[in-house]
């Protein structure tokens, strides 16, 4: 991330804990990850609670996809994710060699939009 986009993430995100009503909020982005890291570790655990908004969400998201599509595209968000989201999802581990992939493509398809 540029320095840039660290103070924009760091705005957006003490304005969305500053409308959720939570006190103490850290100062700058090394405070705000080292705050999230923290709540994290300490609170994402898996619940049944977590796949009754999951599903939904990928219906949404993978519903205009073949029925067929569904588990590949599952893998590609599951690599997307931090182990800790993908544990608290129960989403399946993807191959070691899609995460690598999906960061050269998506950073070939950031160049190209750029260019």
């Amino acid at each position: 991330m540029t320095a840039r986009e660290r103070t924009a993430n760091t705005n957006l995100w003490l304005a969305i804990g500053k409308r959720m009503g939570i006190k103490d909020l850290p100062k700058d982005f090394s405070e705000l990850e080292a705050f999230h890291d923290a709540y994290e570790t300490a609170k994402l655990r898996y619940a049944p609670s977590n796949i009754a908004v999951l599903d939904p969400l990928l219906d949404m998201l993978l519903g205009g996809a073949p029925k067929s599509m569904r588990g590949p595209a599952i893998l590609v968000i599951s690599a997307l994710c931090e182990p800790r989201v993908r544990e608290s999802l129960r989403f399946p581990e993807p191959p070691a060699w899609l995460a690598p992939l999906l960061t050269v493509l998506l950073k070939g398809r950031a160049a190209l939009v750029y260019w």
